[in-house]
């Protein structure tokens, strides 16, 4: 059973929760901190790096009228970076840490932004750099002004 239970978390990347603690509201050209809460499961990790992960993305609604024409949902991402916030490091079972660091959106990236038909969104996730599937905190949305 624990050889299955191995091979399920590398494949899933459930070795570890990840929680990302970031300001609600996100001035650009401002350094702010960020947290994220690692909860290690029932193994030792060896980890190369904790990182973050943020990209701005932008969506549009594609209308239009037409044989050749089809519609819907059009995304692109515009920027994306990473942010190593620990380096290599062992972690121990059950055990719970936190790693800080700074981000910085440039002021020199639009705002956050919804409109009818397009938006700007910015999102940022934490990982766990490890051999296997990466455990990570999923994609959180970030509000920039």
């Amino acid at each position: 059973m624990g050889l299955l239970r191995n091979l399920w978390g590398g494949m899933t990347g459930n070795w570890a929760t990840l929680r990302l603690s970031v300001p609600p509201l996100i001035d650009r050209g401002i350094e702010i901190p960020i947290e994220v809460e690692i909860e290690v499961r029932d193994s030792d990790l060896q980890v190369s790096s904790v990182y973050l992960r943020w990209r701005l993305v932008e969506r549009g609604e594609v209308s239009c009228s037409g044989k050749d024409c089809s519609g819907g949902t059009e995304s692109s991402t515009v920027r994306e970076e990473r942010v190593i916030l620990h380096h290599a490091g062992d972690f121990s079972a059950r055990s719970r840490s936190v790693a800080s660091g700074m981000l910085l959106i440039p002021d020199s990236l639009p705002s956050s932004f919804r409109g009818r038909i397009c938006q700007v969104n910015y999102e940022a996730l934490a990982a766990l750099e490890m051999s296997g599937n990466d455990p990570d905190s999923g994609w959180k949305p970030l509000q920039v002004r």
